[in-house]
């Protein structure tokens, strides 16, 4: 027995140690290429034997003997296959994997895997957004996305830009892109209340196929953002923060100084120099010992500063994500600047089928800005004057007895914004693969704008009532609430893919705007209306600007093996804003998609990726800036004999109706060589039916004109979208990505006469027209061809060929589009080792624009006023060769040829280094990760446009913009901006 006993003993023994003989261990590190990555799992391949890297990146395995690979999987990294070769050490480095990290699309209402779309979507990363010295969000998307145009007239802290995708659709309606926000529509007002740290995602639907599912509100694309939300784990603690130092990017133009402009009075025979007798107004005398730097007072070194935390984290049940961000910026201009703080709170909860996800921002800014001419104020000063004396007290400076600068520093204009963002979704799932849910958002804005006007300065002393200052506010409330509630299945069955979505919607606006005037106040900064002195002489009425919208609307999704691809939705709005004959619209798309990359023809080709072809069809309308109550007809205040009153001010309209936008898209995706290249490559062609324009109305009617649906515009164009990615054995990063896009907007009707024109502000009504068959908003002005020698009158050449010298004469001739068909972007990544240095460039093609502050410096109208060093070269006597004629007071202003600029660039957006510290270095300290960096925004502009900047909307810039609302408002600079930063998480 005991023999018997010990020969089992031996066999086990002989089993257990032939067993482990057959086993093995092997450890290593796996990192990004620079830094550890912790939580990667590493299999042995075809198994389910496996471990995942500690905090250190590193790992132990046991595998058996005839193992023969590992792989090591990480969410948003490519999965990497490793040959064991007899090593058991081993160093694995992943790489991102840009397909997975942008394969799922949010459009608001659903998510779609990229794969099996037929829409065309560009994918904004919302890291590219965040800690960028930007008080609005929409300014960091220039160059960001193919077709995506983003131009700036106000570069003021706080304003925000124009956001156009595909060109421009309407004539009298809005042009602007829709942006959502976690579901809820946002504008311009919202962007500066927003916190883009807080972004997660930014998805740009740009043709029908992507923003049908929006109907009336989708004609000028789609831009959806998707906040932050937490991840199972144990808390993150995220902390960033930044300080910068801004310049202007304008130095000014070349003015005269005090001896130039001495001489060129004596030239003209007056000015104050030449003629102090007439000039007694100005307040002081002029001293050409001096020079003053009316640039360096007016514009000064800006300081940017933002600091954010945020800690976010839950388990499988339980999300949240909770952020506060302070932002304030010093703008580059004398007290301008922006000051603004935000709070986030992001919950997501999950009970067996049923889940809640609240989303919720509150926000608070207050924006300074400086009065629309100001700039032109500065511009124009004469040289030979002093802001203050020499007890520090403001002297004159203009013909008004007043000092800008002293305006500025005792007055204050600014805007204090509140906004609340919130949604909540409840969603409950009735079984497998079908859902119920229903979300309600609200977007709440409130702004108070304040102009005060010190009673201790010279223009409250000299230009308002009774020389006591005067306090102007207006108060704005904006409220919208966004219901919606939805029926989505989504199964697959075999090799067949469905997913279809049944939605109801309604939108209900509303608010109201009042304000005052009022004047006489002993003290403007802490103005008291109370005070026995105070009169309001100006109230400005509060009214209801209600709307509401209701819609019904569908979705289907079908695929057939993941690569024959259909789409179709379905759409019904009514709203308020249009007539009783014209209330509902229809709006449809159909998609579809051939992922050809797929096909067994193709199997072999180990160099292709992804292969896919698309195409769809579609209408979507467009119902922006009509007003509240376009198609009715209202009222206005009017002041007869001293009496008050009202009186008709526009007729009604019933068939005031939806502009409906055609849009036609065919597109190519692709991916090649694993990864290393990526695009799209679009074809778009957008027919807007129904535009509004304004017609003139019959003078009998007792109306000027109306708005009305009678034009007919098309978009056409292409996009291109390229990115490269490059990994090297050494762990160098390389990343490349450029998009060009080109797009010519074509009035295809108008009206009767088959012209438009569209001047406005510093334009002749004619030197900005649209042409039925040719591209929107031409550039049109008189051909000046030189001075004549023998007089020294402009010359100018008709389209006959005639030459005349009188301007009123001369014929206009078309000059180009003022808006450029040409844009894009393109920009690099190289990493190693923790070390990263990038750049972006945007650029534009092919715009003219009018530079009207040249006009105003070129030509003399008032002699109070300093005009271009370059009038000093102005005919002088017969025989003269020269480009400017005789100069002499009140010389009408008008702009020529030569005053049209090309207003193409390119720009050095951004240039950022930065450097990830190892978590060997500090771990101990409690962190995952340490990244410091230093940024350079707008470093370099590249263009012939001789204007304060070449990017902008308007078809002309002008400083002088007291009496109109036209051109670069504020003719506010753009600012360089150098940052430095430091991102920690715990």
């Amino acid at each position: 027995m005991m023999k018997r006993l010990l020969s089992f003993v031996a066999i086990m023994l002989c089993i257990v140690v032939t067993t482990f003989a057959q086993e093995r261990m092997i450890s290593g590190t796996v990192t990004d290429g620079s830094n550890p990555l912790p939580g990667v799992t590493v299999l042995v391949t075809g198994t389910t034997q496996g471990t995942v890297t500690n905090i250190d990146g590193q790992f132990n395995l046991t595998v058996p003997a005839n193992a023969k690979t590992i792989e090591a999987r990480f969410v948003g990294y490519k999965t990497i296959v490793v040959p064991l070769n007899g090593q058991t050490k081993f160093s694995i480095a992943l790489s991102e994997d840009a397909v997975q990290l942008q394969e799922i699309v949010v459009d608001g209402y659903s998510t779609q895997d990229m794969k099996k779309m037929t829409s065309t979507v560009a994918v904004v990363d919302a890291a590219n957004l965040q800690q960028r010295p930007m008080a609005t969000f929409d300014q960091a998307l220039q160059g960001q996305a193919a077709g995506v145009q983003v131009s700036l007239n106000n570069k003021a802290p706080g304003s925000s830009a124009s956001v156009k995708i595909r060109g421009t659709g309407s004539l009298a309606g809005a042009n602007q892109a829709l942006f959502i926000v976690d579901g809820v529509p946002v504008d311009g007002r919202a962007f500066a209340t927003l916190n883009p740290n807080d972004f997660a995602s930014i998805q740009v639907l740009k043709d029908a196929s992507a923003v049908a599912i929006y109907g009336s509100r989708g004609a000028n694309g789609v831009v959806v953002i998707t906040t932050k939300a937490g991840e199972s784990g144990k808390p993150v603690i995220n902390v960033n923060s930044y300080m910068g130092i801004s310049e202007s990017t304008f130095k000014g133009f070349d003015m005269m100084n005090s001896k130039q402009r001495a001489e060129f009075e004596d030239l003209i025979q007056d000015g104050p120099t030449s003629q102090p007798q007439w000039y007694g107004y100005m307040g002081q005398e002029p001293n050409t010992d001096i020079t003053s730097d009316w640039f360096g007072e007016f514009f000064r070194q800006g300081v940017t500063q933002s600091h954010q935390v945020s800690i976010s984290g839950g388990n499988e049940n339980s999300k949240f994500y909770v952020s506060g961000n302070y932002y304030k910026e010093d703008g580059i201009v004398r007290k301008t600047g922006m000051e603004r703080g935000t709070l986030r709170a992001n919950l997501s909860q999950k009970y067996d089928r049923f889940s809640m996800d609240l989303k919720t921002s509150l926000s608070t800014a207050k924006i300074d800005n400086v009065y629309k001419n100001d700039a032109y104020n500065v511009l124009t000063m004469l040289p030979y004057y002093s802001m203050q004396d020499e007890n520090g007290e403001y002297l004159p400076l203009d013909y008004n007895g007043s000092n800008p600068f002293e305006r500025i520093d005792k007055g204050e204009l600014s805007n204090q914004l509140l906004g609340i963002i919130a949604s909540l979704r409840l969603e409950y799932e009735l079984a497998d693969g079908l859902k119920i849910w229903s979300r309600t958002s609200t977007n709440y804005d409130q702004e108070l704008t304040k102009d005060i006007v010190s009673p201790n300065s010279l223009y409250g002393k000299n230009l308002t009532p009774d020389g006591k200052g005067s306090l102007s506010t207006t108060t704005y409330m904006d409220y919208r609430v966004v219901g919606t509630n939805a029926l989505q299945y989504n199964k697959a069955f075999g090799d067949h893919g469905l997913n279809v979505g049944v939605y109801q919607e309604y939108i209900l606006e509303n608010g109201y705007n009042q304000g005052f005037t009022a004047y006489g106040f002993a003290d403007a900064v802490t103005p008291t209306l109370s005070s026995p002195d105070v009169q309001v002489p100006v109230v400005r009425g509060s009214y209801d600007r209600r709307q509401t919208q209701l819609s019904y609307f569908t979705s289907m999704d079908y695929d057939y093996l993941g690569k024959y691809i259909l789409r179709a939705t379905y759409r019904r709005d009514g709203t308020s804003k249009f007539g009783a004959n014209k209330r509902w619209g229809n709006f449809y798309t159909v998609g579809a998609g051939w992922v050809i990359s797929d096909e067994a023809f193709l199997s072999n080709a180990s160099a292709i990726d992804n292969l896919k072809l698309r195409a769809s069809y579609g209408t979507v309308g467009n119902q922006g800036a009509v007003s509240r109550y376009g198609s009715l007809a209202t009222l206005a205040n009017i002041s007869y004999a001293g009496m008050p009153g009202v009186y008709s001010n526009k007729p009604a309209n019933p068939d005031l109706q939806w502009e409906t936008s055609y849009q036609l898209n065919t597109g190519l995706d692709f991916g090649f060589f694993d990864g290393k290249l990526t695009g799209s490559a679009n074809y778009y062609n957008n027919i807007s039916e129904d535009s509004f324009i304004y017609k003139p109305l019959p003078y009998t009617s007792g109306f000027s004109g109306q708005t009305q649906n009678a034009a007919k515009l098309q978009n056409q164009g292409v996009e291109l979208s390229l990115n490269s990615e490059w990994n090297t054995v050494a762990g160098f990063r390389l990343n490349l990505f450029a998009n060009v896009a080109y797009n010519k907007s074509k009035a295809l009707e108008l009206n009767e006469e088959g012209i438009e024109n569209r001047g406005y502000g510093k334009l002749e009504i004619d030197e900005l027209v649209n042409i039925e068959g040719e591209q929107l908003f031409l550039a049109k002005s008189i051909n000046k061809i030189g001075v004549d020698p023998a007089t020294g009158r402009f010359l100018f050449r008709n389209e006959d060929g005639s030459i005349v010298d009188d301007f009123t004469q001369a014929d206009k001739i078309i000059l180009g589009t003022t808006e450029a068909p040409w844009f894009g972007g393109f920009g690099a990544t190289a990493a190693w080792k923790g070390l990263s240095l990038s750049a972006q460039f945007n650029w534009e093609q092919g715009a003219t624009k009018l530079n009207w502050d040249r006009v105003e410096i070129e030509r003399v109208y008032y002699a109070d006023q300093n005009h271009s060093v370059k009038l000093l070269d102005s005919w002088k006597e017969p025989g003269d060769i020269t480009a400017y004629p005789e100069a002499g007071s009140f010389q009408p202003f008008f702009a020529t040829t030569d005053h049209w600029e090309d207003a193409s660039f390119l720009r050095l957006k951004n240039v950022t280094l930065a450097y990830e510290l190892p978590l060997t270095w500090i771990k101990s300290a409690g962190l995952s990760k340490a990244r410091i960096y230093t940024m350079a925004q707008n470093m370099m502009t590249w263009t012939s446009f001789s204007g304060i900047d070449p990017e902008m909307s308007a078809p002309y810039q002008s400083t002088n913009n007291a009496s109109t609302s036209g051109g670069v408002s504020n003719a506010y600079p753009l600012s360089k901006t150098f940052t430095v930063g430091l991102d920690l998480t715990f």
